[in-house]
């Protein structure tokens, strides 16, 4: 049984190596985009994991003489399913649920701003806004003028993409 196990942990790696070494991308076009366990079992990282905690934990256990051979291939088994399950599924939701760095409006709702071109009442105007660490210009617009260099806080995303803005107090310029 040994050799089995070395047999598929050194495949296993193989496999790792050629991946890495050949820039295959992990976009999902290797796997099925399926939620249903079906998808999960015909997935390439699914076996890509799994034989590799086969046959790590069927080697490791039986060089080290820790168990009966039919305990290692259970462990071993357990812990190919259980490793080839959790790095699909845990890629996947990693894979759905990316943040972006992208800033929107209603990311400027209750933040500082500086006024670059004035904003009349009635006329939209430009400000800038200190927005996941990077600056973010938007159209904005007022019930009051707003000079150029002004500071304003942003009280609410207007329409498309806008914000509506009031001179900032001083405690907070």
């Amino acid at each position: 049984m040994l050799a089995a196990y070395l047999c598929l942990l050194l495949a296993s790696v193989g496999i790792f190596v050629v991946q890495l070494t050949h820039g295959a991308d992990h976009d999902g076009s290797h796997d099925l985009h399926g939620t249903s366990s079906w998808s999960l079992l015909v997935s390439v990282r699914f076996w890509s994991f799994g034989l590799l905690a086969f046959g790590f934990v069927g080697t490791a256990l039986t060089l080290l003489q820790l168990t009966s051979p039919i305990t290692t291939g259970v462990l071993a088994t357990i812990m190919g399913v259980a490793s080839g399950l959790a790095t699909t599924v845990l890629l996947r939701w990693l894979r759905s649920s990316s943040p972006s760095s992208h800033a929107t409006s209603a990311d400027t709702v209750g933040r500082v701003g500086r006024v670059l071109v004035p904003i009349e009442k009635g006329v939209h105007g430009r400000i800038r806004v200190e927005i996941k660490g990077s600056a973010q210009d938007f159209v904005a617009s007022a019930n009051e003028a707003i000079r150029e260099g002004e500071s304003v806080v942003v009280e609410e995303e207007g329409n498309d993409g806008t914000v509506v803005v009031s001179r900032a107090p001083n405690e907070i310029t």
